[in-house]
């Protein structure tokens, strides 16, 4: 195999490389800067492609790249690499739309294309759908329009709603309702479909918002700065540790043009479209940047506490139930687990014993209200299967008097959470939404840890012989764990 005949495969294999070469090809009069961060999407893009991923959520700035990389690109490969696959692309307008798709059909119309993917050619070339010969193809639809008789492998949604929409509940609200009743009935099939969301943030309850609180989707979250170091999955087993505070890519987004945009856009408005982590109007009881982060959870050590705090609610159809299990040693807390879901009495009952005995907890906080005192009662009665009697809680105070009481643990940089964990994201975007946010069952079960950790005694060697400068030395209070030094 010669050089250019390498170099092609190359291309039809490793999508990190064709976006680039794609880029030049389309754009010959702007020169390329590459970046990790597209290698980092190229890498969970061919997890979708090969059908290990199937709900991708992205969270990118403007002008990283995001829409050429993965509408016209990335669908344009997937074509080249399969031309029956069925493709559909959702912008919020026809002109963004309509955009997009005469930029992938020029990228598959052109000498550069048919060289790498020979078997790929459109049979119909409409403006907003390309056909293939083998009856595949890239059809372009609008946010709320109206999808009849056309169903995809891949649907992605790229930026669904307008900037300025956003700003409207009603707005928001009609994007998620058309999202939920429209799109889950799109896909060709069910099972192996994939969907892909690219949304730069808007609002904390757009729709990324709306998904990372109801979960079950992988988020790509890429915020103009860092704000917490992170370890990335490139393409090719590589991999990239991005450092808090290292802008994302400096030849795009230099810090200039960010602290320009900043004060052009307002703190608001940049914390959202750039930084990803759009601020509630109220403004916020805890920052993100208060949490740190650790990488594996050690071996219990001696005069520590496995600790569970469980919000629960009245039904299975209303507010989640939550649940925070933490190892409390000294004024450590790292948080283990969190566990949310809609629970039915019994099933709430089963929860707190099954959980209590995964993490061997050896103290149980519930709420006394709603369905929290009977529960404690028949755990009480029962044994609750071998489990600790759990301790019931009487809130003091409003939701918000607590979490204010609390939020100086946080801030001290007490409150460790693992880099990384499917429950994280949701947790953190919760957390700092308070009070503004949609739901707050999280953010109750954690501050009922805290304030009972505040209020009650330790044995010896807890709290009052604890190492004031353990954060110093981390290693001395945990000896098997390998801490990240950055702030989250």
């Amino acid at each position: 195999m010669n050089e250019v005949a390498a170099y092609r495969q190359l291309l039809r294999s490793e999508f990190s490389y064709f976006v680039r070469a794609a880029f030049n090809a389309m754009h010959p009069a702007t020169p390329y800067a590459h970046n990790w961060h597209i290698d980092a999407l190229a890498y969970e893009l061919g997890r979708v492609a090969a059908g290990e991923e199937r709900r991708l959520l992205v969270n990118m700035p403007p002008r990283a790249l995001k829409s050429f990389s993965v509408s016209v690109a990335w669908t344009a490969w997937l074509l080249g690499k399969d031309p029956a696959k069925e493709i559909m692309v959702i912008s919020y307008g026809d002109e963004v739309a309509g955009k997009l798709a005469r930029e992938t059909r020029e990228l598959i119309e052109s000498d550069f294309y048919r060289a790498i993917f020979a078997k790929t050619r459109l049979r119909r070339s409409a403006a907003t759908d390309l056909e293939t010969t083998r009856s595949g193809g890239r059809y372009a639809a609008t946010n709320g329009g109206v999808i009849i008789g056309r169903g995809s492998d891949f649907i992605i949604l790229d930026d669904p709603q307008k900037p300025e929409d956003a700003k409207s509940r009603t707005r928001r609200e009609s994007t998620i309702d058309w999202f939920g009743s429209t799109m889950s009935t799109r896909l060709n099939n069910p099972t192996t479909g994939a969907v892909i969301v690219v949304q730069q943030r808007l609002h904390e309850t757009d729709l990324s918002g709306h998904l990372l609180t109801n979960g079950g989707w992988l988020q790509l979250s890429f915020p103009a700065v860092a704000v917490q170091s992170q370890k990335f999955q490139l393409s090719l087993g590589e991999t990239y540790n991005w450092a808090a505070g290292e802008p994302l890519h400096e030849d795009r987004l230099p810090i200039s043009l960010l602290e320009q945009k900043r004060r052009e856009m307002g703190t608001a408005n940049f914390e959202a479209q750039y930084q990803q982590c759009p601020v509630p109007a109220t403004g916020n009881l805890i920052r993100p940047g208060w949490f740190r982060s650790y990488e594996e959870a050690p071996d219990v050590p001696e005069y520590s506490q496995i600790v569970q705090s469980w919000d629960l609610a009245v039904g299975a159809t209303g507010n989640y139930c939550a649940c925070v299990t933490a190892l409390i040693y000294g004024n450590s807390v790292l948080i283990l687990d969190v566990f949310r879901e809609k629970l039915s009495f019994p099933d709430q009952k089963r929860a707190v014993i099954r959980l209590a005995k995964k993490f061997k907890a050896n103290t149980i906080l519930v709420e006394k209200a709603a369905t929290g005192t009977p529960l404690i009662d028949e755990l009480r009665d029962d044994g609750g299967g071998y489990i600790p009697s759990p301790i019931g809680i009487t809130p003091k105070g409003s939701k918000e008097q607590r979490a204010a009481l609390v939020s100086p643990r946080i801030e001290a940089g007490d409150i460790f959470l693992p880099a990384q964990a499917p429950w994280r994201d949701a947790f953190v975007h919760e957390v700092i939404a308070f009070p503004a946010g949609t739901h707050d069952d999280q953010v109750d079960a954690l501050v009922q840890l805290l304030g009972w950790k505040e209020r009650d005694a330790y044995p010896a060697g807890g709290v009052e012989s604890f190492d004031s400068d353990a954060y110093d030395n981390l290693d001395y209070a945990f000896s098997e764990a390998k801490f990240m030094e950055d702030e989250f």
